[in-house]
């Protein structure tokens, strides 16, 4: 889900607009033509503000001025692009939820970035600044009292934040699924 939540009609208008200022994220960007494409497929009407937002990027591209990516707002822009708290507390997460997977910290980088459309860079970054948040996140998610770690999950986890003593004794304490 896009960082706006539902694909109501101000949402779509949301993201037609940051795509005009050239500050729409590409996964926002291929959330909305997923929608475009479900509600194809599910013959309903299109939305008002999609054939616009549409027509915009169609006549942007139809005049030369840019490419049919950009004009659509799926290409990346050559700058860093902006990441909030909330973004970069989302890639974290991410991280952590593929290494708990067992995926090496550079392959979670280089997926989260495709799957948030943003650099490397700023993703590792993300990583590094919102870690904790990342790990808070999980537990809230999982409800550690109904579904604790299980032994691989916390052997993990101490691999993962093994440098950071600040985090080790509350990971060695927590509860270790039967």
């Amino acid at each position: 889900m896009s960082k706006y939540g539902e694909l109501t009609p101000v949402t779509i208008w949301q993201i037609a607009c940051d795509v005009d200022e050239k500050t729409a994220n590409p996964a926002d960007v291929r959330e909305l033509l997923e929608y475009l494409c479900d509600t194809i497929d599910r013959k309903d009407p299109i939305p008002r503000e999609l054939q616009i937002y549409l027509a915009r990027a169609f006549r942007q591209f139809l005049s030369g001025d840019s490419t049919l990516q950009a004009a659509l707002g799926l290409a990346r822009k050559k700058a860093r692009p902006k990441a909030d708290a909330v973004m970069r507390t989302m890639m974290a997460t991410e991280i952590l939820r593929k290494r708990l997977a067992n995926l090496s910290h550079q392959n979670a980088v280089v997926e989260v970035a495709e799957k948030y459309g943003y650099g490397e860079t700023v993703v590792g970054q993300s990583w590094a600044e919102y870690k904790h948040d990342a790990l808070i996140h999980l537990r809230l998610e999982r409800q550690l009292d109904k579904f604790p770690w299980s032994p691989h999950e916390l052997e993990r986890l101490l691999e993962i934040f093994d440098s950071d003593t600040k985090f080790i004794a509350s990971l060695k304490s927590m509860t270790i699924a039967a």
